[in-house]
């Protein structure tokens, strides 16, 4: 037996909006705004386009290097932990909620196609900014992260009825 849940009324829409905001904020903040207040003012202040040209020597665009040097043991653990568990799990919600929020992306292939493109975003915005680092496996974990959410939305379709 399946329990419904109807994600067209409008207290559940709004509801979903609501989370869909805060957890981007959050994602937002996690990503691009790590660093104090007084260090992203003073970044910004002094940002040029030099800049952003420079730092386009600084990505990281060979995949699965960065995660083969974060498993290779030369890091700490609960740095290890935080970045590659970290990119993963900050987009799992991202996808079942967006899912739940809007129809079309319900297939993995929209989905995953979805969450890609708003790693990729990150990244770029990253690039630009020096706001952090621009690396090719933070787009593959947080697209797996994805997969994985997309996957825990397909199971609630077996257990609710979701319209």
């Amino acid at each position: 037996m399946t329990v419904p849940i109807n994600t067209q009324d409008k207290f559940s829409r709004a509801f979903l909006w609501f989370v869909l905001i805060f957890y981007t904020l959050i994602l937002t903040k996690l990503i691009l705004f790590k660093r104090s207040t007084e260090y992203i003012k003073a970044h910004l202040r002094h940002y040029n386009l030099d800049m952003a040209k420079a730092n386009m020597h600084h990505a990281y665009l060979q995949p699965f290097s960065s995660i083969r040097f974060y498993l290779s043991g030369r890091m700490p653990l609960g740095y290890v932990f935080v970045n590659l568990v970290g990119n993963i799990a900050g987009f799992i919600p991202l996808a079942i909620i967006l899912c739940l929020l809007f129809k079309p992306l319900r297939s993995a292939a929209a989905c995953i196609g979805c969450i890609f493109l708003v790693s990729c975003s990150f990244e770029i915005i990253q690039l630009f900014t020096r706001l952090g680092v621009c690396d090719i496996d933070d787009v593959i974990l947080n697209t797996f992260g994805g997969m994985i959410g997309y996957f825990i939305f397909w199971l609630m379709t077996k257990f609710f009825l979701i319209k």
